[in-house]
């Protein structure tokens, strides 16, 4: 360590009175000595307080007192308790101000002579952190939820899935999976505009959150398709009891711009584990679903089944044997002759 011989106490202390940090020097009783300018700006009623003979915890408490005026006195005394063991030799600790600033203070004996105390000022990296922590909820939102609508997209709904299947595959507990696409949005997104179809689709997310229990899941899986997962309906009565709800409530009239809008919803659901137990296949069994609604009978709803199963089983099968067909000897052609039906006279072939 370096120190001048000739360097004087006065100017040594002006140099310690003009820094930001805190610090104060006490006695082997721990009575104060010294306080320089940041300190007894920080903590006016404490520092005052003990230069005047009040006891550590009367002066703290003071200080507490018209930090926060409304405390009751029960906890004031918790909170001086607690501030007084950090202001201690070998005491650390977080302590704020009146107007905010947070300090990290360090107490440090120095042998018999007393001890120092040290505080440095981190209100600007607390800050700096706190904005780190909201930039990464922001990003975590932008990253998990659909920006339209405010649900989860299928980012988030895929990975949820994924997490409660190994969840459940201990006890087996099943669930249930629905997809649901809009019937006629397309016709009112190209006839109205984009940002009708966009305000229809976040009252179409509305609903589907008022109506589900918040034991459902619910995302927007891209477009006009939407996902759901429910933990509590899982019996072929409570499923459909649910989707019944969901259908009648989205095809209650809509109304953008004084326009009356209608359309209705198709919705494939697969359960776990009956369906599926794997995240993919129970994903395809109930888009299946969905796209048999779809094709047989708009705006209803269809629950994967064994039949379903079957047709997906022959369908499988059928595409297996086409691909393996050997073309040039297993396929032909037969021509159908055409007869005049007068002459009887083949006309063309």
């Amino acid at each position: 360590m370096y120190r001048d011989p000739h360097l004087k106490l006065d100017v040594l202390l002006e140099a310690i009175d003009r820094l930001e940090s805190v610090f104060a020097v006490y006695d082997k009783d721990f009575r104060l000595v010294y306080a320089n300018e940041s300190a007894r700006q920080a903590w006016p009623h404490f520092y005052n307080g003990i230069a005047r003979g009040e006891s550590h915890f009367d002066a703290m408490k003071n200080e507490i007192k018209l930090q926060f005026p409304e405390l009751p006195d029960a906890q004031i005394d918790e909170f001086t308790k607690f501030s007084l063991n950090v202001v201690r030799p070998g005491g650390k600790g977080e302590l704020q101000t009146r107007d905010g600033r947070t300090y990290q203070t360090h107490h440090e004996k120095l042998g018999d002579a007393g001890t120092v105390g040290i505080g440095v000022d981190l209100t600007a990296l607390k800050s700096h952190q706190n904005q780190l922590k909201e930039l990464a909820k922001l990003n975590a939102l932008l990253a998990n939820n659909d920006e339209l609508t405010g649900l989860s997209n299928r980012r988030h709904f895929t990975a949820e899935l994924e997490k409660l299947i190994e969840q459940s595959k201990d006890n087996q507990d099943p669930f249930t999976l629905g997809l649901l696409d809009l019937d006629g949005f397309k016709q009112i997104n190209d006839v109205y505009g984009h940002p009708v179809g966009d305000d229809l689709l976040k009252q179409v997310a509305q609903r589907l959150s008022q109506t589900l229990t918040d034991s459902c899941m619910l995302a927007r899986l891209g477009g006009d398709e939407f996902g759901f997962v429910c933990t509590e309906s899982t019996t072929p009565h409570q499923i459909q009891s649910v989707v019944d709800k969901l259908s009648g409530v989205l095809a209650e009239p809509y109304c953008i711009n004084g326009d009356q809008l209608s359309l209705s919803a198709s919705i494939g659901v697969a359960t776990y584990p009956d369906a599926a137990d794997e995240r993919s296949v129970l994903f395809k069994r109930a888009d299946f679903a969905l796209y048999h609604a779809k094709h047989h009978a708009k705006g209803s709803s269809v629950m994967f089944s064994q039949e379903h199963e079957e047709r997906i089983s022959r369908r499988a099968i059928l595409d297996l044997t086409f691909r393996e067909a050997d073309w040039k000897s297993e396929l032909y052609l037969e021509f159908q002759p055409i007869y005049e039906t007068q002459t009887n006279q083949i006309r063309a072939g």
